[in-house]
């Protein structure tokens, strides 16, 4: 299960009924009662704090992954934990499914201690976004063999193609993301560029996410339909190639990528480190 270290403790602690819950403080009398503060109709246990209370069946409901247990009553997490695996939903499931409940439970925290309570959408979405971004940043820091110790060079497209390359960068203190587009034709004659700065905090694969769209919706302002996209992200690179389904921030690229394709006779995608090409479509 590719998770931040901090949700596998977690998970190891709820699926062995160990977190500070208001029915396992009162079996300890350090409080009084073991109501639900959330929704004031059943004692708060593991089981209802992560899946039963109604916030947290928002949250699943939202998640649009979850296969509920036919007998909900009573669940322990280990049980839902063990439904899961055996229902063999795949590791990026699972992995889903605990960052969704370390966030119900860490926005149960915060709530006890003055901070806000969140929608089960919303905590649902953020969920998915942390977990996508932390796989991307494992990917970057852990690739799979080493790279080798050469500069990367620019490639024409084959005669008759253009190349549409793709880059962002990231300004936190401002809350903004640059996006840098260049197209070029197969002797890397400069066709049309477009830099434009974006004021919102975007996450790292929703930028790039973000850069990609920009690209071929350029490209088909300009009347350029014969190409190869070329970029550096691995999420958006898998979802492209089919290696992984698109991920729900990628769904709103994947519009204009599939708008873009439906007007052109050839498509390519290479990930500028690993020289990969996702095969042309005719």
């Amino acid at each position: 299960m590719q998770v931040p270290h901090k949700i596998r403790h977690f998970v190891w602690r709820a699926c062995r009924d160990a977190l500070p819950t208001k029915q396992n403080l009162l079996k300890r009398k350090i409080i009084s009662e073991e109501v639900c503060e959330g929704c004031k109709e059943a004692p708060e246990t593991v089981g209802h704090v992560l899946w039963e209370c109604p916030r947290a069946r928002e949250a699943w409901e939202c998640s649009k992954l979850v296969i509920r247990p036919t007998d909900g009553a009573n669940l322990s997490f280990q049980d839902i934990m063990w439904t899961m695996l055996l229902s063999d939903v795949g590791d990026d499931h699972v992995a889903l499914i605990a960052t969704i409940a370390w966030a119900l439970w860490h926005n149960r925290n915060e709530t006890r201690y003055g901070g806000v309570q969140k929608f089960g959408q919303h905590l649902s979405r953020w969920a998915s976004n942390y977990l996508l971004e932390y796989k991307a940043a494992v990917a970057q820091n852990n690739p799979a063999a080493p790279l080798p110790q050469h500069g990367v060079a620019w490639s024409p497209p084959r005669g008759g193609h253009f190349k549409i390359n793709v880059d962002v960068a990231i300004f936190l203190k401002q809350k903004s993301v640059g996006v840098g587009v260049v197209i070029k034709d197969e002797e890397g004659r400069l066709e049309a560029a477009l830099s434009k700065k974006i004021h919102a905090p975007l996450g790292a694969v929703e930028a790039e996410a973000r850069a990609f769209e920009m690209g071929l919706l350029f490209a088909r302002d300009i009347g350029v339909r014969n190409v190869v996209l070329e970029g550096d992200s691995l999420v958006v690179y898998n979802a492209l190639c089919n290696i992984s389904s698109p991920h729900p921030l990628l769904i709103r690229w994947s519009k204009a990528y599939k708008t873009f394709v439906g007007t052109s006779r050839v498509w390519a995608f290479h990930m500028l480190e690993d020289r990969a090409m996702f095969q042309p479509i005719y």
